[in-house]
């Protein structure tokens, strides 16, 4: 008779395997040791099709686009509506994840939007998710974007990712006059 009884998933994942704590894909937890049934337990959730991360974590912008991440060919960062959420700026909720990639990178999800640049751009330094920098954040949302989501992304961009460019003048200061 064979023994049905299956050990707790966390004896099964052996230690540094498999990181329940970000998003993960159903192959890595297959050969991790954990089965289907375990996946579509109330343990974990389904963020895409074929990522899931712990039920324990909540799903925040960042966790998103992690996500999204794992469904890409290449290494990608966040650019655009995704980039500007995480620099916190209040632009428009879209359904898409952006991202953008510089080598031949390609994902077949329907949620993620995958643009390809020519160079690598200016992206945040020190940032747990890579994404564009608030410069080219504005210019990528800019080129797609109607001028309302590119006003409020300029207006609402935290203090520490502002840049001289963003800067509005104070109303003391004197205008500036073009040479005759």
């Amino acid at each position: 008779m064979p023994n049905n009884h299956r050990p707790p998933t966390a004896t099964r994942v052996a230690a540094g395997t498999l990181r329940l704590n970000l998003p993960f894909r159903r192959s890595d937890a297959l050969q991790a040791g954990l089965t289907d049934d375990d996946l579509i337990s109330t343990r974990f959730r389904r963020l895409l099709h074929g990522i899931y991360i712990s039920a324990d974590v909540p799903v925040t912008p960042a966790i998103t686009v992690l996500a999204a991440m794992r469904t890409v060919t290449g290494t990608s960062f966040a650019t655009h509506h995704t980039a500007a959420t995480l620099l916190g700026a209040a632009v428009p909720l879209t359904a898409w994840t952006h991202l953008g990639t510089v080598a031949g990178a390609m994902t077949v999800r329907r949620q993620i939007r995958l643009r390809r640049y020519a160079a690598l751009p200016p992206l945040v330094v020190g940032s747990a998710v890579p994404c564009t920098d608030p410069a080219q954040t504005f210019l990528d949302l800019a080129a797609h974007r109607p001028s309302v989501s590119i006003t409020r992304f300029a207006v609402s961009v935290p203090e520490k990712f502002c840049w001289p460019v963003m800067r509005l003048p104070s109303r003391t200061a004197k205008p500036r006059h073009m040479p005759p």
